[in-house]
């Protein structure tokens, strides 16, 4: 490991109490949480490789955040990412992880007149795809399948499914942006990147749990 990292991870735990871990932080830093990339894009950012084993004990982190990180592995390399958070998490600790809607996205096949879809479908096919048409979801719907190194999309049934067989309770959708826990509100940042949060809102579910606090190792 590169001293620059050493230097990150070592500073992070003497500086902060609370430790809070930022999974595939891109190119958005939170002051407070150990912000983690595997390329990394900034010297504020861990390297790390979180489809493999953690490099933290037992029981570290309050709060474990990742926003369009784990419809980038396979499968079973989301399920372990999962256990792993699932072990650095503190007994009552939470994971919120965001990511696109299979179903909402295969939703879009089924024309109607909502603006929403329209303006996401021109969106996504003006900036990702070899679109003929804008105004055509085909485009759109093999774009989010096959661009950006996408792996495998959950539908929220199966990604609730997954949460709850690594351990977590309390498994709540919500939009992004939108918690019932104040310290988790106002995280996710991929609205900016679209440059419309309403498109976000339409692309993205944000499935949050909470680690058991009678958890016993």
């Amino acid at each position: 490991m590169q001293s620059k990292y050493i230097s990150i991870y070592d500073n992070y735990f003497d500086d902060n109490s609370d430790y809070k871990l930022h999974l595939g932080a891109g190119p958005f830093c939170f002051p407070g949480w150990l912000n983690t990339d595997l390329r990394p894009q900034s010297d504020s950012i861990y390297e790390l490789d979180a489809s493999a084993k953690l490099p933290f004990e037992d029981c570290t982190f309050s709060v474990v955040f990742s926003e369009h990180l784990i419809e980038h592995m396979e499968y079973h390399s989301g399920a372990r990412m999962l256990s792993e958070v699932y072990r650095v998490l503190k007994p009552g600790g939470y994971i919120r992880f965001s990511t696109p809607d299979l179903q909402r996205l295969v939703e879009l096949l089924l024309l109607d007149n909502d603006n929403v879809k329209s303006s996401y479908i021109r969106l996504i096919n003006h900036l990702f795809s070899d679109a003929d048409d804008l105004n055509d979801p085909t485009f759109t719907i093999n774009s989010v399948f096959y661009s950006h190194g996408h792996r495998f999309l959950y539908t929220e049934e199966l990604l609730t499914k997954l949460y709850s067989s690594t351990g977590f309770k309390e498994i709540k959708r919500f939009d992004p942006l939108i918690s019932d826990v104040e310290g988790l509100c106002g995280l996710e940042k991929h609205g900016l990147l679209l440059g419309d949060e309403r498109l976000n809102t339409f692309e993205c579910m944000v499935i949050q749990a909470r680690k058991p606090l009678n958890y016993v190792s």
